[in-house]
């Protein structure tokens, strides 16, 4: 049975398929990714599925070996816990910036968007201005290189996040509303300090789920090949 998928560029929305089935448990780390299934999955030929597995390589999802195949790469409590707490070092050294240079402009907007989020339950809209609110302080705190590499790393969990993670929502309002303050103050180390701390809370909530799930567990996770 194909699978139902949204439309953009093939490449990234079979690499989504993929990172579905990593996160639903479908493909466990360690577990051989067969190209063929994929491009019957959904439904097309096995030149953008190679394309995706480069994209999920570059991000660290699988592990490509020479002559024998790509494999989902392990992942634990420790892995996941490691990845937000990555995305909240990157992403407070944006907010640092922004707290430092405090614009008038940014912070209307900023605060626009906060008072957006707390108004929705529409999880769509909801995620919507989440990520503006985080991509305004990453295109105004960071460069092109903190850029791209949050572009990679905010991929973990496939689809709409806060769809997929119970909590997340609240934990959102809460952490946005005191990184904005931090901000607002012109707060550095404070807004540093307030992003870390989301990062780390929502990441706590993706390991449980995960956890729920089956798809890690505390310790390392051993390779199947």
């Amino acid at each position: 049975m194909r699978a139902a998928l949204r439309r953009g560029p093939a490449g990234e929305i079979i690499a989504e398929h993929i990172r579905r089935l990593i996160f639903d448990g479908s493909l466990r780390p360690g577990d051989r990714i067969d190209r063929e299934q994929v491009a019957a999955d959904v439904g097309t030929s096995q030149i953008p599925v190679r394309e995706a597995l480069l994209r999920l390589e570059s991000e660290g999802a699988i592990e490509i070996l020479p002559h024998r195949g790509a494999f989902v790469s392990p992942m634990d409590e420790a892995t996941v816990r490691e990845h937000w707490e990555l995305i909240g070092l990157i992403s407070g050294l944006a907010a640092a910036k922004v707290a430092d240079g405090r614009d008038p402009a940014l912070l209307a907007e900023l605060s626009a968007a906060l008072g957006r989020l707390r108004k929705t339950d529409d999880l769509d809209a909801f995620e919507s201005e989440a990520t503006r609110f985080m991509r305004m302080i990453h295109v105004h705190g960071g460069t092109i290189e903190i850029r791209r590499v949050l572009r990679n790393l905010v991929r973990q969990v496939p689809g709409n996040f806060f769809a997929a993670i119970p909590g997340s929502v609240d934990q959102a309002r809460t952490g946005y509303a005191r990184i904005l303050r931090a901000i607002k103050a012109g707060d550095a180390d404070g807004a540093r300090a307030a992003v870390m701390t989301y990062m780390r809370r929502q990441g706590d909530l993706v390991v449980s789920h995960l956890r729920s799930r089956g798809v890690i567990s505390g310790g390392a996770t051993a390779a199947r090949r």
